[in-house]
């Protein structure tokens, strides 16, 4: 037997007929109208059989369905991708191409290569700031052994300059000068020099 109009017309067997009787009969009864809130025992049987869709008005789609039409869709995408694609390499257009967004291992590919290309560019401004940072802190440093140097009496100039040159080309010599006090300064810097110079 055919019911409804249009989209809405459905095929009922006899056993859904009689459900649905039933459960008009219940709820047009008179003694029915002040049982408001009172639990419905064919609520589920009347949404299985009746379970409209609110926006569209058509049938609505269980669980099992669902799954079947998404699977569907994602071959439908695939194969009209694929289609789209073959017709793009046909004609070429002038200009950019938009990227197509149906194929997730180009996008994939594509986002790995911005990401990539990104953090190079990123490593290398942080490699120019770094370098800018240890010459920087390079000048600084060589301005303090000097000013260092100065202080100290009974050095030549020439010997400021080679004392300093020995401390800013070997570090833990350079970490030594700082941490010592003024007179054993003196006496490092001497013992420097005389190896030096031998």
């Amino acid at each position: 037997m055919n019911t409804g109009r249009g989209q809405n017309k459905r095929n009922w067997s006899d056993e859904e007929d009689r459900a649905l009787i039933e459960t008009l009969q219940e709820v047009s009864h008179k003694d029915a109208r002040g049982m408001w809130g009172v639990s419905f025992p064919h609520f589920h049987a009347l949404a299985e059989l009746m379970g409209n869709d609110r926006t569209t008005g058509s049938n609505a789609e269980n669980f099992a369905e669902a799954i079947e039409n998404m699977g569907n869709e994602t071959n439908d995408s695939m194969f009209s991708a694929s289609t789209e694609e073959a017709n793009q390499d046909l004609v070429s257009k002038p200009g950019k191409r938009k990227r197509s967004k149906d194929n997730p291992e180009k996008n994939l590919i594509s986002m790995f290569d911005d990401v990539s290309s990104k953090l190079g560019s990123f490593m290398e401004n942080i490699d120019k700031h770094l370098g800018k940072l240890v010459a920087s802190e390079s000048d600084d440093m060589a301005a303090k052994v000097m000013e260092a140097l100065r202080q100290m009496e009974g050095l030549s100039s020439g010997q400021m300059l080679q004392a300093a040159e020995i401390l800013m080309a070997e570090p833990p010599k350079l970490k030594v000068f700082h941490h010592a006090d003024a007179e054993l300064k003196k006496e490092y810097i001497y013992r420097l020099l005389l190896a030096k110079n031998k």
